[in-house]
């Protein structure tokens, strides 16, 4: 198989520097290669672009649907979703040091959600539902 054959699931680790290399997957990869892209983006509310990138019963099912289609898959989407995909995809990630990567993200939602303005880190991060849903694992 030559390496323009492989196919790509990018598993993006928030807090990692993924969104760089996101920019260097677009600049990689044609719009019709990519999912999501933003030519399936256009037009569609942030609920349904988010989902798009996050969910991955939404992501399987585009894919699978296409098999041909895409060259590379991006998403804040845990390994495991590798499994559910019916072609072989190499996996890439960006890695960051734990305790700097989750500090950096506390501070991204201090600045971010609303709910969690003004808060100290600690009290962020000891947040049960934002703790299991990004930080844990």
């Amino acid at each position: 198989m030559r390496i323009s054959d492989n196919k790509y699931l990018f598993v993006h680790v928030m807090k990692t520097g993924g969104t760089s290399f996101a920019d260097i997957i677009k600049s990689n990869f044609e719009p019709f290669e990519r999912y999501p892209n933003e030519t399936q983006q256009s037009g569609t509310d942030i609920f349904r672009q988010m989902e798009a990138y996050l969910h991955v019963p939404s992501i399987v099912d585009a894919v699978t649907a296409r098999p041909d289609k895409y060259r590379i898959i991006c998403g804040h989407v845990p390994y495991t979703c590798r499994s559910l995909l019916s072609q072989n995809y190499v996996t890439l990630t960006m890695l960051r040091e734990p305790v700097s990567r989750t500090i950096s993200y506390l501070k991204h939602c201090r600045r971010y959600h609303r709910e969690h303005t003004g808060l100290p880190l600690e009290q962020i991060y000891e947040d049960e539902w934002f703790h299991a849903s990004f930080m844990n694992n």
